[in-house]
């Protein structure tokens, strides 16, 4: 049995195929003619491939028509959680949790409110880095422009602030520490 009898074995298909066609496997064949059977076959594998992407495209298709109606179904209910959740938030913003607690847990998770530290945001680079220049050089990150480390001016932002009755530095801006409220949904 040569190599080629070998490898189809077993592929009913491929064998009567090649049988329809004349072709016997177990003759010698010249490159010519294993070339002309070769671009067949090749010629089969792009058929398939053609009918592949063809099912693909319509699968592909057919899921988005799919996600589009659970979409659909799905937006009502994502809407009202979110009106749920902000609701939990005003009602953490007047709950007194107690001397030294900030949330509390209830039946379905736990709401209540969080310290956000102060921060202060760049607003305008430049001048961002005009001040940390002045106050703070080490701050000031060159590459072909100039970058302030948010981090870095953060704590000489403040302390400036501190030291001039509050004024923010031109090109940045300042949001003091406070509470801002939370809820985190237990599912079972």
């Amino acid at each position: 049995m040569t190599a080629a009898m070998q490898l189809f074995t077993g592929d009913d298909d491929i064998l009567a195929d090649l049988k329809d066609r004349g072709v016997e496997l177990a003759a010698p064949m010249a490159d010519s003619q294993l070339d002309a059977l070769a671009s067949e076959y090749m010629g089969e594998m792009a058929d398939c491939d053609r009918e592949v992407a063809r099912y693909t495209e319509a699968r592909d298709a057919e899921l988005r028509r799919v996600a589009m109606k659970y979409d659909a179904l799905m937006l009502p209910h994502i809407v009202r959680r979110g009106r749920f959740e902000q609701f939990v938030k005003e009602l953490a913003l007047r709950a007194d949790f107690g001397p030294k607690k900030k949330s509390r847990d209830v039946g379905n998770g736990t709401y209540g409110r969080r310290s956000k530290p102060e921060h202060v945001t760049i607003l305008d680079k430049d001048k961002a880095v005009d001040f940390a220049r002045a106050h703070f050089p080490t701050a000031v990150k060159e590459k072909t422009t100039y970058t302030v480390e948010q981090k870095a001016i953060q704590p000489v932002v403040i302390a400036y602030m501190k030291a001039h009755e509050g004024e923010i530095p031109e090109g940045f801006d300042h949001a003091g520490e406070r509470d801002e409220p939370f809820c985190k949904v237990e599912v079972d």
